[in-house]
């Protein structure tokens, strides 16, 4: 990414950071499954149909289960659509796979939100999935939950990587805000090798913030194996990630 491309990333993710995302919703089903995920994509035509108050989608495999990641401009965009549509989709998905789980998200407030070049550079239609995999693109997930960390210890952490004056290669969008434990990351990479690559700098800057105070020597990192990625375009000035 040259000078040019870095300076109107930074100018994105200020402007959209203000104008639209405020919030994100975050799912972690236990024992869930890629079969239950596709039924509830099924009877939402999704991501045939989407709706434009959807500001980002990223979902997959991880420990245990299965993750979702939203992210939307306000809370009564989102209730709608789940009251609407999700909870008709899930109870769908439960008669036709004979699963049951606990699909209820928790919606937090973003305090930063970075959109990355890469996000713009794929279109929405059909067959994006074959398309992306032909170019190389396996995206993947990253989430790092900070027990005891905060906002103060996030921003200087951030100070220390230069981030986001510096946008690293590869990084489709970053999200940050508190959670129950303390402050949750959640990062989309076209590849895992960029996001490993990245995240070896995130965690000397995590020794160096902790300076040996333990405060955020419990932090916790997992991988998201993404099945689907979608940015709406409003976030990346009309283009579309979609996997």
């Amino acid at each position: 990414m040259n000078a040019h491309e870095r300076a109107a990333a930074a100018a994105v993710t200020a402007a959209k950071q203000s104008e639209f995302a405020r919030l994100y919703g975050h799912l972690l089903v236990e024992g869930g499954t890629e079969r239950f995920y596709d039924r509830i994509c099924d009877h939402l035509g999704f991501p045939g149909q989407v709706s434009p108050a959807l500001l980002g989608h990223f979902a997959g495999p991880t420990e245990g289960g299965w993750e979702v990641i939203d992210v939307w401009p306000e809370e009564h965009a989102m209730e709608h659509v789940f009251s609407r549509y999700l909870v008709d989709a899930v109870s769908a998905a439960m008669q036709q796979t004979g699963e049951r789980f606990d699909v209820e998200p928790e919606m937090r407030e973003i305090a930063r939100l970075v959109v990355g070049p890469s996000a713009a550079r794929y279109s929405l239609d059909k067959g994006a999935r074959e398309k992306s995999a032909l170019r190389g693109v396996r995206p993947i997930g990253a989430l790092i939950e900070n027990l005891g960390g905060g906002e103060e210890e996030y921003l200087l952490g951030c100070k220390l990587l230069g981030f986001p004056e510096h946008v690293p290669d590869g990084l489709v969008l970053h999200i940050a805000g508190e959670c129950d434990d303390g402050w949750r990351t959640f990062d989309c990479w076209n590849s895992a090798e960029q996001c490993d690559a990245w995240f070896a700098h995130v965690a000397e800057a995590i020794k160096t913030v902790d300076g040996g105070t333990g405060t955020m020597s419990q932090a916790r990192f997992r991988r998201i194996e993404l099945v689907r990625a979608f940015v709406n375009p409003h976030l990346t000035g009309g283009g579309y990630l979609a996997v």
